[in-house]
């Protein structure tokens, strides 16, 4: 109970929330080295099935998948990370280490417009079709 009051604390503070989508996307920005580390602060991670990412995570350019989120706390060393449930993210072609890395490079100043990104393929062969589960491997 302790860290949903805290993450929500965090929702009602955050200065700005940074969201990863797929959706059409064949590539993905990883960090460049000056923001992917770990996170010195307190770190709260959330996993979500795709109706509650929706609402916790905005959605970018019109797509339907939000794969994850971070919200930095404007009143303390605080940052929550929201991503999808591992059957969103596997059926895209993606992992949830990949999808953490880049929230946590947010939580540590990475700006939302990803500047010296390194663009990166999925490791996973994304299912045909599947978009926020319709179509989706079960």
């Amino acid at each position: 109970m302790r860290a949903i009051s805290a993450a929500v604390l965090i929702l009602l503070t955050a200065a700005a929330a940074h969201a990863q989508q797929n959706g059409l996307f064949p590539v993905m920005p990883s960090p460049g080295s000056e923001y992917d580390k770990p996170y010195t602060g307190t770190l709260i991670e959330i996993r979500v099935g795709v109706d509650l990412m929706g609402r916790l995570c905005p959605k970018f350019h019109g797509y339907p998948v939000t794969f994850g989120c971070s919200h930095q706390s404007i009143v303390d060393d605080q940052c929550l990370i929201v991503i999808v449930e591992d059957k969103i993210l596997n059926a895209a072609g993606w992992t949830y280490e990949l999808i953490r890395q880049h929230e946590i490079s947010h939580c540590n100043g990475w700006p939302a417009d990803h500047p010296d990104a390194r663009m990166m393929a999925p490791p996973l062969r994304p299912a045909i079709g599947c978009i926020a589960g319709i179509g989706c491997p079960r």
